[in-house]
């Protein structure tokens, strides 16, 4: 809570300068609803300033209360089980530099849980907080907790964005029920892009690529598809199923959840990439004359001059390394955790894209119901049933013979299906950031669970684990 402004002051004449106005959180998304109004009573003075009468008078009005769709108990155990896993990644030797995880409800898109770390003890706000608290939370030294990173911090989203690039393959003209060879690496335009460890696994089904998850398969499916598109000439992305299949599933685009400070993330698109060239070509061109030589890494060093010296000729084109890049999720592709559980969410319900909700009810503070507020529908990723059947067979696979086997060894998959997506994500200058996205009971699908450990080492390995004991929790409800 803060003080209100003077313009808001003016504009707001329910508003005086005493007042408190929400300035983050539900406080902020929900201040009328939460602040009530003050009481006024108008009186009469004499040319001394003392009062001789009273001429009206209103009662101050409470505000109303929310009640969320947050589960207390599985809140607790969600922040928990990400503290602890910051921990086993650095543990290990990872920066694990920022986390998140959230619950979502599949049938509502209620968030039942929500976790971002680091965190800090939001009591601070109730006596006061002084400046060198304040400093101390907006700081970089204590990795700016008050930034939720749930909603307002992007991440690629690595293999876990597989569930949109396979619906892409299969509209551009992959043969589902075709076998596809993966090599531990492929050249494409001169470039060699590899398997996470440059592993080969030999001829897959599109089952077996989802379980594996295989780069290079994908990388040929979206550089046959850049080709037909036209190559470099193509500048229109109106045809393009990679990303019309992304924006179809909402990425690109904010979710909606009635919190504030939501970032859209990035579907890197041909037209975005042309603007974006258009409003850095002079620092690019400076920098190709330049060089960096306060970067100490030579070999890193290397690679951004001569990155520079080719944006400031051409850094407009839509190159097969975006395309292919942008088909594991990688490259510029950007989401935050709430996009990526929205989109399992889709693919578990169906099809449709609910808006996140924190709220679900509006009471006075005596109980009484002044809005049950209704799940809002967003919109539907279009899939056809039988795409959305191979790709949550892929996904169910995953969990029971792919990259995440390990991570659920000792849960009882039998009992409590539930499948998902490693992701393992690359970014210069930073190590891996770890992901998992998935939902369950795949039976009877209920939630959707999102873990992210940026700079935290690999999805199997990390990510995974953490979602299997908020699963644990979940299953035992």
């Amino acid at each position: 809570l803060g003080r209100p402004t003077q313009s808001e002051v003016d504009e707001d004449e329910a508003l005086t300068a005493e007042d408190l106005v929400g300035r983050a959180g539900l406080e902020q998304s929900y201040d009328e609803v939460l602040r009530g109004a003050s009481g006024r009573t108008t009186v009469t003075v004499d040319p001394r300033g003392v009062v001789t009468g009273r001429l009206n008078h209103t009662d101050p009005v409470g505000g109303y209360d929310l009640v969320t769709h947050v589960d207390a108990e599985v809140q607790g155990e969600v922040e928990r089980i990400l503290a602890s896993t910051v921990s086993i990644s650095r543990a290990q030797g990872w920066p694990a530099d920022s986390a998140a995880a959230v619950v979502l409800d599949v049938r509502t898109g209620g968030v039942v849980a929500s976790a971002s770390y680091p965190t800090y003890d939001p009591s601070v706000w109730s006596t006061g907080v002084t400046q060198a608290q304040y400093d101390a939370l907006t700081g970089d030294a204590s990795g700016q907790p008050l930034r939720n990173r749930v909603v307002a911090e992007t991440w690629p989203p690595a293999s876990t964005f597989k569930v949109v690039s396979l619906p892409a393959a299969l509209d551009s003209g992959v043969d589902p029920d075709r076998r596809y060879d993966c090599p531990g690496s492929v050249t494409i335009a001169g470039r060699t892009f590899a398997n996470f460890e440059s592993r080969a696994h030999g001829d897959l089904t599109l089952q077996e690529i989802m379980e594996v998850s295989c780069d290079t398969v994908f990388y040929r499916w979206a550089y046959d598809e850049w080709r037909d598109q036209g190559g470099l000439a193509q500048e229109s992305d109106l045809t393009d199923p990679w990303v019309i299949t992304s924006e179809d599933f909402g990425l690109g685009q904010r979710t909606g959840v009635d919190l504030p400070g939501e970032t859209a993330g990035l579907v890197p698109t041909r037209e975005w990439k042309r603007t974006f060239w258009e409003s850095t070509r002079e620092e690019t061109c400076a920098r190709a004359e330049s060089g960096y030589p306060e970067v100490a890494d030579r070999e890193r060093r290397v690679f951004l001059e001569r990155l520079a010296r080719e944006n400031c000729v051409d850094g407009w084109q839509y190159r097969p390394g975006d395309a292919v890049n942008f088909s594991i999720g990688q490259g510029d592709v950007a989401t935050t955790p709430l996009q990526m559980a929205v989109v399992y969410a889709a693919v578990a319900n169906g099809g449709t894209l609910w808006e996140p909700q924190v709220v679900d009810e509006i009471r006075t503070p005596a109980g009484e119901m002044v809005e049950d507020i209704e799940p809002v529908e967003a919109g539907d990723i279009g899939l056809d049933p039988e795409v959305l059947d191979i790709v949550r067979t892929g996904l169910e696979g995953v969990n029971t013979d792919g990259t995440a086997a390990g991570a659920f060894s000792r849960f009882d998959l039998a009992a409590y299906p539930v499948a998902g997506k490693t992701g393992s994500a690359e970014s210069l200058g930073r190590r891996s950031t770890a992901w998992y996205a998935s939902y369950g009971p795949t039976t009877s699908p209920e939630y959707a669970v999102v873990v992210v450990v940026g700079q935290g080492g690999f999805g199997g390995e990390i990510a995974a684990p953490a979602a299997a004991r908020i699963w644990t929790v979940l299953a035992d409800r």
